[in-house]
């Protein structure tokens, strides 16, 4: 039977029994799609904590991987020994001058800071303290910062010894590699050595980031004095 109102369209009758299995039907879906929604959520909750994007406890994104280290602080720079036709940009390691006592430094075997400095001017003022390594005496420098681009490093000596002294010279890496060691002689008076590689294809620095290295110093002949020790990051001006 189909009822009409005066003056409209006719008005169809509804199957109450069809409806009510229709909402049936639904009512069942949203009680089986809401645990999967949980489930998923865990799931990828779980993911999240495993690659380290999630912070426990307060809900804030850490980063997945560990940001490489940022670029070195500013440090100054000079052509200390552009008197020996070297015009590269210079900065000094960690009390590379030793005027602080060597802070910083391990020293092993009989090595010992003495009143003696090279007689020419490499930084803002003469010195007056050197390292003294006797043979087998050893010193390693403090961490020095580097980038890509850092290229050498050059110091000055001089065998205090009747026979002429000889320095193994080492630059140890992060993560604990070594550079195979260089011989560096020095001679009887103050003298700035020549270039020591730092080997920079060993850093694994990406673009823009930075690491540490340290430079160990070993006699093996006689006994020998250094000073200033100075690393050239390839600055050119």
């Amino acid at each position: 039977m189909t009822l009409t109102n005066q003056g409209t369209d006719p008005i169809p009758h509804f199957n109450l029994g069809r409806l009510a299995a229709c909402l049936a039907v639904v009512t069942a879906s949203i009680g089986v799609m809401a645990p999967i929604a949980d489930a998923n959520d865990k799931t990828n909750a779980e993911k999240a904590e495993k690659v380290g994007q999630v912070e426990k406890g307060s809900g804030a994104l850490a980063p997945a991987k560990a940001a490489p280290a940022a670029p070195c602080a500013d440090r100054t720079f000079a052509k200390v020994f552009s008197a020996w036709h070297d015009n590269a940009l210079y900065t000094l390691a960690g009390d590379g001058d030793f005027e602080s006592q060597a802070a910083g430094w391990t020293l092993k075997g009989p090595a010992s800071i003495v009143a003696d400095s090279p007689p020419f001017l490499l930084g803002p003022a003469l010195g007056a303290s050197s390292l003294e390594l006797a043979a087998g005496a050893s010193a390693v420098s403090p961490p020095i910062c580097v980038e890509r681009g850092f290229k050498s490093f050059r110091f000055a000596a001089r065998s205090v010894s009747a026979d002429r002294g000889v320095l193994r010279v080492q630059v140890l890496y992060a993560g604990g590699k070594k550079k195979s060691p260089r011989r560096v002689r020095a001679r009887a008076e103050w003298a700035p050595t020549r270039k020591v590689s730092l080997s920079q294809g060993l850093f694994h620095v990406r673009r823009h980031g930075s690491t540490e290295i340290q430079l160990r110093f070993t006699a093996s002949a006689a006994t020998v004095r250094i000073d200033d020790v100075y690393v050239d990051p390839f600055h050119r001006r």
